[in-house]
């Protein structure tokens, strides 16, 4: 007798939306589930891309402290890759860290050239 044991795999966590923070310091990517905090390792698996340039990868990776659904993770960017108003942001993933996972257990696919909406304002007086 041949006793089969399936094992769900809990679906993988969904990008909802990314953004970019007002400072243009940060990037904000909400998630269909909470999430994980992921942990020091994952930056390098992200890439960002501003109007098609060389990607660069943010500095750190953290849950969101203001979203207490902890659906939304932030990718902080050094000083000299903060995103200026007007730029055309991309963001990637290259899904080989298990580490970026929901709480449920859901491993992040990888995904290409998601839309980041640029949130930063026009300084420049009118």
């Amino acid at each position: 007798e041949t006793i089969s044991l399936e094992i769900d795999e809990p679906d993988p966590p969904v990008v909802q939306g990314c953004e970019t923070s007002v400072a243009g310091d940060e990037i904000h990517v909400v998630f269909d589930k909470p999430m994980r905090s992921p942990g020091e390792s994952v930056a390098a698996t992200f890439s960002i891309a501003v109007d098609a340039g060389d990607p660069f990868a943010p500095t750190t990776v953290v849950l969101g402290a203001e979203d207490e659904t902890n659906k939304t993770l932030v990718l902080t960017l050094d000083e000299g890759n903060k995103i200026e108003h007007g730029e055309k942001v991309t963001l990637s993933y290259d899904g080989t860290n298990e580490l970026v996972r929901s709480t449920d257990g859901g491993i992040l696919a990888d995904f290409s050239d998601e839309a980041v909406t640029n949130n930063v304002p026009d300084a420049t007086p009118g």
